[in-house]
């Protein structure tokens, strides 16, 4: 970057079009010798410096920001999962090499999001019913949110693959795809289906041999019982493993994301807030505000990435769960007083201690308690908030029930996916409930929802009494 010398026209025989002609020039201002102008020139000069001096730290904030953006890149090429960038009229900006190895498709081969419909889908049908899917995401999707897709795609050799495809759609309208291959996890589901139906019709051949059969059919009909239970928590600790998988991949990609864009954000922030000192044009601060207002958000969303990407083992000690929610309440108790927000407390004071980390159980429920004062208020300005606790066998219950708005039909699946809000457009980013979710299976607890009668949601943390306990809970889904 070369260095920038700023200069001042002064002229004795001046007029506003030789003003104009110097500025395009370069000129930072312009002064006409007049009985004045030496009290003018100093002030003039400093400006023009101090100018200068601010649009070169921009300018170098600027490129610190653009060779982020290339660390990043980078960081894609490494990724275990196929990425896929579009612009905001759907032509290809990037594609990572897990994606041409997994689908043999290279960014020459599809240039647009065309191209992949009439070479994946090669069907007409298919394609079709794909296009119309995506036309209605397409234009349905809020910023920052995303949609999933599961589909047989046909890869560049002809073989087909079976995959999901997470659409995500940025304020800027570029669209990220992340794909995740399935094919093998597909087979063997099959696998599992075609064994059961052979079971079912040897059970049904059973049913009208003799005694000696019909015994051996009592006994399949047991075994098969207990087959169908060995297949829910095959399920259920399957779905737990791929919430898990999809958790740790998020949150490698997340932290490199947050820790490359920390540094030039900041540095954004603090000319901004430099700039906004030496400004004393009003409408020009309306512009430097707007800037800082949202460099702040966008460190906030920096540092809610980071907590989300951070693996922390709980360090655990004794504590009462009773005491964890009355101390989260204490915090919040003058907020929630303001929101006409009406508490009740019903605590089990018979409740066991439990082995946990007292912080980390604070910010769950801190984030519990928030969101429900939230969503009451957006319904109707006020609300009743009920936080329960009990022991149930091994495990202390603890529940949050509110009247707000409740969790929209069809939401409460994805509720503890990352980046997965019901919230507006900038009043969320979708960690919140994925960090609690985190902690809690940390602590060898879980974390749901249950309905509730008469709207509102209501959310249940249960975590193990002992060790023993947290070592052998196996949370339902």
């Amino acid at each position: 970057m070369g260095k920038v010398v700023p200069f001042v026209m002064v002229t004795g025989q001046g007029d506003e079009r030789t003003a104009v002609e110097m500025m395009k020039l370069g000129a930072r201002d312009y002064l006409v010798k007049d009985t004045g102008f030496m009290d003018q020139l100093p002030r003039v000069v400093s400006r023009a410096l101090e100018n200068v001096n601010v649009e070169t730290k921009l300018a170098h904030a600027e490129e610190e920001l653009r060779h982020s953006q290339k660390r990043f890149r980078q960081m894609s090429e490494l990724s275990p999962f196929p990425i896929w960038f579009l612009t905001a009229n759907e032509q290809t900006e990037y594609m990572n090499p897990r994606f041409t190895k997994i689908f043999g498709y290279t960014a020459d081969d599809l240039p647009n999001i065309t191209q992949w419909f009439e070479q994946a889908f090669p069907k007409p049908d298919e394609r079709e019913k794909m296009k119309l899917s995506w036309e209605k995401d397409r234009s349905t999707l809020s910023d920052l949110d995303s949609v999933k897709y599961e589909f047989n795609v046909i890869s560049k050799d002809g073989s087909t693959k079976t995959a999901t495809m997470r659409l995500l759609k940025m304020e800027d309208q570029t669209l990220y795809l992340v794909f995740h291959d399935i094919t093998e996890t597909k087979k063997a589901d099959q696998l599992i289906r075609d064994q059961y139906d052979e079971i079912e019709v040897h059970a049904y051949e059973l049913e009208s041999s003799n005694t000696e059969l019909k015994q051996a059919q009592e006994k399949l009909t047991t075994a098969n019982r207990e087959l169908h239970t060995t297949l829910d928590e095959l399920r259920s600790s399957h779905d737990q493993l791929l919430q898990s998988a999809k958790l740790a991949a998020i949150g490698e990609l997340v932290s490199g994301v947050a820790h490359e864009l920390n540094n030039p954000l900041s540095a954004v922030a603090m000319h901004t807030e430099l700039l906004g000192s030496k400004v004393s044009d009003e409408d020009a601060m309306k512009h430097i505000d707007t800037i800082s207002g949202q460099t702040e958000r966008a460190i906030s969303i920096v540092k809610n990435l980071l907590s989300f990407s951070r693996k922390q083992e709980p360090r655990r000690d004794l504590v009462s769960i009773n005491q964890a929610v009355e101390s989260s309440l204490s915090l919040r108790s003058y907020d929630l007083n303001l929101d006409n927000i009406e508490i009740t407390l019903e605590l089990d004071r018979n409740n066991p201690k439990t082995l946990a980390d007292f912080r980390q159980l604070q910010q769950v429920f801190l984030n519990l308690i928030n969101n429900a004062a939230q969503s009451m208020s957006e319904a109707h300005g006020r609300g009743k908030l009920v936080i329960e606790s009990h022991t149930v066998g091994d495990m202390v219950r603890v529940s949050f029930s509110d009247d707000g708005a409740g969790i929209p039909e069809g939401k409460k699946e994805r509720i503890f996916e990352p980046f997965f809000t019901t919230k507006d457009v900038g009043k969320g980013t979708g960690l919140g409930l994925s960090i609690c979710y985190g902690i809690i299976e940390e602590h060898g607890g879980c974390i749901l929802t249950e309905d509730t009668d008469g709207g509102g949601a209501t959310f249940v943390v249960e975590l193990p009494e002992t060790l023993e306990t947290f070592e052998t809970f196996d949370c339902p889904l």
